[in-house]
Parts: structure tokens; C-alpha cells; sequence
């Protein structure tokens, strides 16, 4: 008895060999073309009805004149039109890709080129339509509108009576007076004047005097026709003043009673007064006092740095609100010792040492020898610690006159 038992080939008892990565793209790559070109026969077969028209459109309807005309239209503000041929050149676009008649030779690559044009048109004409959303915004679609002329009414003037009108109210008028004191050393410098052909010399700082400013900051909100500003000093002053602007008219110091008589005794205290005319920008009264020294140790208080008392008299219509900088006395005791030791030791220059303090300043330095020049200039502190100065004021003088001349 036998047995027949069926040959199978060695090769289909192997297990399958799974397709790489590349085998599968290709493959559903071609699966796609399929079906890509089964949608383009379907619309080629819907066209082919149509086709005198398409073909006419296709070959006379330029694309490229329909984009230019929908980007004029854009550019004019005629969004509506300008979508029109934006949807005239992505049509004709898709007619010149249905009707190609594509490469004889490789028929896969025409109906790639083919879909992918007809893709291409899609997207542009998406593109086209949020380019002109973008640039329309808020406007209109169109700026051809029918012009409707507005309604004319006739009414009768009014019987009554027409009121006046309300004059508009003033703003106040508030004027800010800041008193404040502070210590300014005058630095000067001297040395030869250049002998020709040298058209420049170079001047060390040699001596410094050091004052005590008190001043007074007046800041109107508007233009006042008068400002009168009366100071007063217990004792009689004896101080340097300026006055900005310039303008400003300063009386003589007198003595005053309190009584406002004159009294045959010592006057209560001494009075001097500025008036400043139409003042519309800020104006100050400096009042200068000269610090004083002694060789070796000295002591200074209170009564070192007076206070000059002051009333603004007259500043119609201004509200006037007076203020000091520094309302307590030991605090601007501090204050002013501290930049009597910051000036006084200040050093104009690298490894130089500070320069020295002239005593009195009420005294008058050596005067200029024959040919010799002289500048100064005034420094203060920039602030609290006075580890940082500011300088202004720059003076020159010099001396041409020779040694045989008075």
C-alpha cells in the first residue's frame, strides 16, 4: 500500500519577508496616483461635456492678466472685483492642467505634474483670498457706492432770547516757594600768561574760599504781573546777593521796628525787598555768606548758617505755598558740615592734594602780577555723601600790563 504525499516547493514553507519602508511609500504612492487619476478622469469626463468652452478658456484666459487685474483691483480698494479674477486665474490655472496633454513617454509623471497643478490652483486661489481679507479689514468691499443726497430741513429761527456765554473759568494761579541751603566752594587757578608763539597755559587749582548760599526758589503756574518778596535778618547782614532775573528790582537794606515807627533804639531787624514784573518761569534769590575760618580747630553751630526770614507779599491771584528743604536744624546742621568737609578736601585730579582754604573771604586775595592770568570756578555737591560734585561759573582774568605800569 503506498502513500502519495504532495511536493511543496522549499521556498513557500519560508515565513514572508515583510516589505521595507521604502517598498511601502512607493506603494501607497502608487495607490494615490490611482486614485488621483481616477477623480481626474471623473472630471475630465465632467469637462469633456463642457469642452468647447474649457479648452476656448483654457488656451485664451491667461492666468498670469488674471492675478494682475485681482491685485490692481486690490490695490484700488475693490476687494469684491478683485476676488473675482483672483477665482478667474486659479479656474484657468485648473483648465491648462486638465487639458495638458502632459509627456508622451512617462505617463505616471504626467498625471503626478497633472494633479499637482490642479492642487497648485487650490491653494492659490486660498492664498488669494486671505491676502485681500487681510488687506480689506474693516473697509467696504467696494468704494462704488450710489450717493444719496442728504435731506434738507428748513426750520425757523428761534423767537427767544439767545443767553450769553459762560466765560470759562481760570485755572488758580499756586506758586511754590522752596527755600534751601547749601555750601559752594570758588576755586581759582593761576599761573603765567602764554608767551607768543604758545596760544595756551595750563593753571593748577591753588586756593578756594567756601560760602554758605541760602536761596529762594519762586515757581509760578502762570504768568503773575507782580511778585514782591520781603526778607528779613535779625541782625544786621552783611551778605553778597543775586537776583534772577536780572530784571528784578532789589531795594537798599533798611532798619525796621516792629512798632513801624522809627524808635531812637536799635531797629527790631532789617528788611530789604525784590519785586519781580510779569514773571512766567522761575525766579531766585541767592544770598551768599562767607564761611570763616581759623588756624586750627574750629567750631561752627547753628548761628554760623543764619536763617534770612522771608514773606511773599505780593503774588495776586497766586495761592503761595512755602516750603524748606530741610525743616529740621539738626539735619541741615548735618547737612552743611558735611559738605564743608567734602569741599574742603576735594581733590581736582589724580594723586593731587586737596586744595588749600583761603581764611576770610571778606579779604582780598594778592592781586594779579603783570602778565600772570587767573580762572575760578564754583563747585558743589551733587549729593548727600558729597562724593560727587557739580561745577559751574567759569571766570577768567589776567593781568597784561608790565612791570613799569600802575
Amino acid at each position: 500500500m503506498g502513500f502519495h504525499l504532495p511536493l511543496t516547493p522549499y521556498k513557500n514553507l519560508l515565513p514572508p519577508v515583510p516589505p521595507t519602508r521604502i517598498q511601502n511609500l512607493f506603494r501607497n504612492l502608487e495607490k494615490w496616483i490611482a486614485w488621483l487619476s481616477g477623480l481626474r478622469n471623473h472630471l475630465r469626463t465632467v469637462i469633456n461635456s463642457q469642452s468647447r468652452f474649457t479648452q476656448w478658456f483654457s488656451k485664451h484666459a491667461g492666468w498670469i492678466v488674471l492675478t494682475g487685474f485681482g491685485i490692481a483691483m486690490a490695490q484700488w480698494e475693490e476687494f469684491a472685483l478683485s476676488l473675482v479674477f483672483f477665482f478667474g486665474a486659479a479656474v484657468a490655472l485648473f483648465l491648462k492642467a486638465i487639458h495638458w496633454s502632459g509627456i508622451t513617454l512617462w505617463p505616471k509623471t504626467t498625471s503626478f505634474l497633472r494633479i499637482a497643478f490642479i492642487f497648485g490652483s487650490c491653494i492659490f486661489l486660498v492664498l488669494c483670498w486671505l491676502l485681500v481679507l487681510n488687506k480689506k479689514g474693516s473697509k467696504p468691499w467696494s468704494s462704488l457706492h450710489i450717493h444719496t443726497p442728504p435731506e434738507i430741513k428748513v426750520s425757523r429761527p428761534p423767537t427767544q432770547e439767545l443767553l450769553p456765554p459762560v466765560a470759562a473759568q481760570a485755572k488758580p494761579c499756586r506758586m511754590t516757594a522752596t527755600a534751601t541751603s547749601i555750601v559752594v566752594a570758588r576755586v581759582y587757578s593761576r599761573g603765567p600768561l602764554p608767551v607768543p608763539p604758545q596760544t595756551e597755559a595750563h593753571y593748577e587749582p591753588v586756593i578756594q574760599e567756601l560760602f554758605y548760599d541760602w536761596i529762594l526758589t519762586l515757581v509760578p503756574s502762570q504768568r503773575v504781573g507782580t511778585v514782591l518778596v520781603s526778607v528779613r535778618d535779625e541782625q544786621k547782614p552783611h551778605y553778597r546777593l543775586r537776583v534772577k532775573p536780572e530784571t528784578a528790582i532789589v531795594s537798599d537794606l533798611s532798619p525796621s521796628w516792629m512798632s513801624g515807627f522809627t524808635e531812637p533804639r536799635a531797629p527790631d531787624y532789617y528788611k530789604r525787598s525784590i519785586r519781580f514784573e510779569n514773571l512766567s518761569g522761575s525766579a531766585t534769590i541767592t544770598i551768599r555768606r562767607p564761611i570763616k575760618f581759623l588756624r586750627g580747630t574750629n567750631q561752627f553751630s547753628a548761628s554760623s548758617f543764619p536763617l534770612s526770614e522771608y514773606e511773599v507779599a505780593d503774588a495776586q491771584p497766586c495761592i503761595v505755598t512755602k516750603s524748606d528743604a530741610y525743616s529740621d536744624a539738626q539735619q541741615r546742621m548735618l547737612h552743611l558740615m558735611t559738605q564743608i568737609w567734602g569741599l574742603s578736601n576735594w581733590k581736582y585730579g589724580k594723586d593731587k592734594p586737596p586744595v588749600k582754604v583761603w581764611l576770610d573771604p571778606d579779604k582780598a586775595m594778592p592781586e594779579l602780577r603783570s602778565g600772570e592770568g587767573e580762572s575760578s570756578f564754583e563747585t558743589q555737591c551733587s549729593n548727600d555723601p558729597c562724593d560727587k560734585a557739580t561745577i559751574s561759573t567759569l571766570e577768567a582774568r589776567i593781568n597784561r600790563k608790565s612791570p613799569d605800569q600802575k
